[in-house]
């Protein structure tokens, strides 16, 4: 699932904050993995995984769309990050059993 930021006009910067983002996550039990010099951050809770760019937006992926659909709608309702399927074509896949 994709995290967008989106871009306000007048202030000419990203809506979304990545720190808020960061916060909700460690409050849902997300730990830190490493973070990028750049400012990328990424977590872990064994069950789901996040990557936040250092302007808000991200990925969030794991195995069980509940789990993914209520971490979504913390972020939406504390900041205005717009959620978007991402259906990549480009990754591997592993067998399930």
């Amino acid at each position: 699932m994709g995290l967008e930021s989106p871009w306000d006009k007048e202030k000419e910067c990203w809506k979304a904050n990545p720190l808020l983002t960061f916060r909700i996550c460690i409050q849902q039990g997300l730990q830190s993995i490493f973070q990028l010099s750049n400012g990328i951050q990424c977590l872990d809770r064994s069950d789901l995984a996040i990557i936040i760019y250092n302007d808000g937006s991200g990925i969030l992926a794991g195995n069980n769309l509940n789990k993914i659909s209520k971490i979504m709608s913390l972020l939406k309702k504390e900041s205005p990050l717009r959620a978007k399927l991402e259906a990549r074509v480009d990754r591997l896949h592993s067998p399930r059993n």
